[in-house]
């Protein structure tokens, strides 16, 4: 399996639902945040900002610390200075509003 196969099957991983502090365990977001930490949504052109926005809308509270990693490595991939271009675009105004 290549790196590559491992970012387009996570991607189309389910979401946590209501995803909070109460959950324990390894969670699809720690695998997300890791695979935007080493840039391979972007290295391999694969859309990863719908998964996102579908978490950020199934996080219930207490939130959970994974939240807050995911968000600031999306948030890091998608104005990363790096060799390859950013497939990653920063969330859109409606979806925020």
């Amino acid at each position: 399996m290549t790196e590559r196969d491992i970012a387009e099957r996570a991607s189309q991983m389910p979401v946590t639902r209501f995803l909070s502090s109460h959950h324990q365990g390894f969670l699809p977001a720690h695998c997300i945040t890791q695979l935007l930490s080493t840039n391979s949504f972007s290295k391999y052109s694969v859309p990863i900002q719908d998964w996102i926005g579908a978490q950020i809308t199934n996080c219930a509270t207490p939130l959970h610390p994974v939240v807050t990693d995911l968000l600031n490595a999306y948030a890091a991939s998608c104005f990363a200075a790096t060799e390859f271009t950013s497939a990653n675009r920063p969330l859109s105004e409606d979806f925020i509003l």
